[in-house]
């Protein structure tokens, strides 16, 4: 089911502990640039300190451990080649997929 709105979204995220039992705690956080957000997908474990940026897609059955950050932008930068700071227009967001059953480890940065 879609989402009208980031708020919509992020009202659901956080308060997935309250509706779910099995999720007993959670220091998910969101970060978006533009209207796309993270998609999660079924069974989820997140140890905490997670990160996910838009375009982010999480499949089922996925463990993802402590301080994992997903970067959306290959060549992340503050400034473009004339030195003046980036707008959102020059942000290349890239999408990324943690795959069913997939196991990423503690402070990975993908």
């Amino acid at each position: 089911m879609p989402l009208p709105d980031f708020q919509t979204y992020r009202v659901l995220l956080y308060s997935l502990p309250e509706r779910y039992a099995s999720i007993r705690h959670s220091t998910l956080v969101l970060a978006t640039i533009g209207r796309t957000l993270a998609k999660l997908e079924g069974q989820l474990t997140f140890a905490g300190d997670v990160v996910l940026g838009e375009g982010v897609t999480i499949e089922d059955n996925v463990f993802i451990g402590h301080n994992v950050t997903f970067i959306n932008d290959r060549f992340s930068r503050a400034t473009i080649a004339d030195g003046t700071l980036q707008r959102e227009a020059d942000w290349g967001c890239e999408p990324m997929v943690a795959q069913r059953g997939a196991s990423i480890g503690a402070s990975a940065a993908l």
